[in-house]
């Protein structure tokens, strides 16, 4: 008779533990091969393919291998290749974000339900949008308060509304359900894990930046990052789904 390990075969918690235990190697290899990018005079991005591999046991297995993965991925990460003062903050983020990825991809299940809000919610905006370049075009007072808040870059706002909202309607309509999801796990996970992790460096250094020019390059580079790894953990997963044959949509219980 095969033991049971809190629900699950013990031939399937080996098989777990050792698939985790490669991407986490990945991971670190990855990390190893990061490329550090400073922003005025302080290390403000790290390029690496480390999240790829990390997302992977998230998703498969649960949070908690989730968090773990991420735990052990700076923290040996930062022991192999220190690039400076380890910050223990940045450890509890990383472990957050790593379960967070993993409670999201398993919240996110009815995906059809949310892509008919997320498509209701971005054609409002997009409306908005319009109707605020409408406005503008009339050289009434009604978006006033725009430029006052704002100033000369109000314009590029009006119409980043309308082009973030056609955006959204567009990802919402073409990305396939799989991806769709992906895009949200990694996605929500990895703008709270960088604006946390922009604050933290901001008051621990002593960065005397303002917010938005220390923040932006960090959302830009999470945003195309975000992108890259949606594209190369797809097929990766289905690699893994077959050999862990497991159905992946269903999410990982353990």
């Amino acid at each position: 008779m095969v033991k049971k390990d809190l629900g699950f075969s013990t031939r399937f918690s080996t098989q777990r533990l050792v698939i985790t235990a490669v991407f986490t190697a990945l991971a670190l290899i990855a990390k190893l091969l990061q490329i550090n990018i400073f922003i005025g005079g302080f290390e403000g991005m790290h390029i690496s393919a480390a999240g790829v591999f990390s997302t992977i046991p998230a998703i498969l297995f649960g949070p908690i291998y989730g968090a773990a993965v991420g735990g052990m991925v700076d923290g040996i990460g930062f022991l192999l290749n220190p690039t400076g003062a380890w910050i223990p903050w940045l450890t509890l983020t990383a472990i957050a974000g790593g379960a967070m990825k993993g409670i999201l991809w398993r919240a996110i299940e009815n995906i059809n339900a949310l892509k008919k809000s997320l498509t209701i919610i971005f054609s409002f905006i997009t409306v908005c949008g319009i109707i605020l370049i409408i406005l503008n075009s009339s050289g009434g007072q009604a978006v006033e308060w725009l430029y006052t808040f704002f100033g000369k870059r109000a314009l590029f706002v009006i119409f980043g509304v309308v082009i973030s909202g056609v955006l959204g309607c567009l990802a919402v309509a073409c990305l396939k359900e799989h991806t769709f999801r992906l895009v949200l796990t990694i996605g929500i996970s990895g703008l709270i894990v960088t604006t946390l992790n922009t604050i933290i460096l901001m008051r621990v250094l002593g960065i005397q930046l303002p917010f938005s020019v220390f923040y932006l390059p960090r959302l830009i580079e999470e945003i195309i990052i975000t992108a890259i790894q949606v594209g190369v953990a797809t097929p990766i997963l289905v690699v893994v789904k077959r050999i862990y044959k497991k159905d992946l949509s269903d999410g990982a219980k353990g």
